[in-house]
């Protein structure tokens, strides 16, 4: 069986390649006899493509009144999406059996960016008749009525054997802005990113104490995707002050980005200021050059605070603590599915010098090393449900009139909703 999977296999956030490269590991452990083929949702073809056109984009796109803002934006997508994309995926397409879409919050609206991408996908898979899995997928609010009817549109259409989506939040998103096209609802999958520690094992801290890892995020980009939050044009001097906070408790402290080219600049930027108000304990890591190394730099921590969601899901894999930065309902999800909805702040309202006590608090409790292997063992399972429900769907055909989906659970991440009581490990 011939399996394309989509998502952020090039980005420059080296989160996003982490998810695409620990779930191929998880599929080819399943079933080796798979033919994976791994491909990017947006046409780049190496790593870091187009990451400096990025940073621009952003900016301009936020400096412009929101109506030409949505015009422009919707125009060169569209332009992409003719005469790249679609050429693209029909090459990639051609001789596939099942096309696996996710992990990734790849169901949010910002300017049309991902409606647009996804439903390029959808349609070419849908001209092939091939089974669709949407796996792991992270549903974010505030879809324009475009967006909406994009993505709507293009999932109604395609031969959809598997769907779920990664927290209980983009289940009760996914319900409503898309039951209005007869989509049924998704299950619960966890983020392939949990799977880390299994196919990067942690490295040793070697010689000295291990620091408290910092991770920085563009301002940029918290204001261009934050979705109902307030982020404080001083959120530099509030880093900054975190860092001296937990070096007046004694600890080393080690700054780095997850290698989005908006935060890589950004570190580079109040490097010099960070320098200034520090001492000897305090470092900051050169950017990481891919998924290996980013999880190295944070496996090498005793905690990591980070608004990026893959930091702190990694150092969770590795029984790492972590304090969460809230701008993304994403944030959110993930530490309450892990039973620590108390490691989340909101740098706008806590203090550095809170945050450096939560920080504290954190690590004199540690990860519950139960807990974390069930959430690992589901997230394995997850996957395995994915390729069966795969390869059960390519092996018997797709149906010769569009049916309904059946209301039978198969695994915990059938297409029907999981039931409200039903728990998730640790909750």
């Amino acid at each position: 069986m011939r399996v394309v999977t989509v998502n952020l296999k090039h980005s420059a956030n080296l989160g996003d390649r982490l998810i695409s490269e620990c779930l191929l590991s998880e599929l080819r452990a399943i079933d080796p006899s798979l033919s994976l083929v791994s491909a990017d949702l947006a046409g780049r073809d190496r790593a870091g493509q187009g990451r400096r056109n990025r940073v621009f984009a952003m900016a301009t796109l936020k400096a412009l009144p929101r109506s030409l803002r949505a015009l422009l934006a919707e125009g060169l997508l569209r332009l992409l999406a003719a005469f790249r994309l679609r050429p693209m995926w029909r090459r990639v397409l051609a001789n596939a059996d099942a096309v696996v879409l996710g992990g990734g919050n790849l169901l949010a609206d910002s300017d049309l960016n991902f409606p647009i991408k996804v439903s390029v996908v959808l349609e070419e898979a849908a001209r092939r008749r091939l089974a669709v899995g949407i796996f792991a997928v992270g549903v974010s609010p505030g879809w324009t009525p475009k967006g909406q009817a994009l993505f709507g549109r293009s999932i109604a259409r395609v031969w959809l054997v598997f769907a779920s989506v990664r927290d209980e939040g983009s289940q009760l998103l996914w319900q409503e802005q898309l039951d209005r096209f007869g989509i049924v609802g998704a299950g619960l999958a966890l983020d392939p990113g949990l799977l880390t520690a299994r196919h990067y094992p942690r490295p040793a801290v070697a010689g000295t104490e291990a620091p408290v890892g910092i991770c920085l995020t563009s301002p940029i980009a918290l204001d261009y995707h934050a979705i109902g939050v307030e982020i404080s044009a001083a959120i530099d001097d509030w880093y900054i002050a975190l860092g001296q906070a937990l070096l007046r408790r004694g600890h080393k402290v080690l700054y780095f980005a997850t290698g989005s080219s908006e935060d890589v600049d950004y570190l580079e930027r109040v490097i010099p200021k960070l320098r200034e108000a520090s001492d000897a304990r305090i470092d900051v890591a050169p950017p990481s050059v891919d998924p290996a190394g980013l999880v190295a730099l944070i496996g090498g921590c005793k905690l990591v605070m980070a608004h990026r969601l893959h930091a702190c899901i990694p150092a969770y894999s590795y029984g790492v603590p972590s304090i969460g930065f809230t701008w993304d309902p994403k944030m959110t999800g993930f530490f309450h599915l892990i039973g620590y909805p108390e490691r989340l702040i909101d740098p706008s309202i806590v203090s550095a010098e809170a945050a450096a006590d939560c920080g504290e608090a954190a690590l004199r409790q540690g990860v519950d090393a139960d807990r974390l292997r069930g959430h690992v063992e589901r997230a394995r399972e997850d996957v395995a449900a994915l390729v069966k429900q795969l390869r059960t769907a390519v092996e018997q055909g797709r149906p010769k009139n569009r049916m309904p989906l059946p209301n039978a659970s198969v695994g915990r991440c059938w297409l029907n909703p999981a039931p409200r009581s039903q728990k998730l490990p640790g909750n």
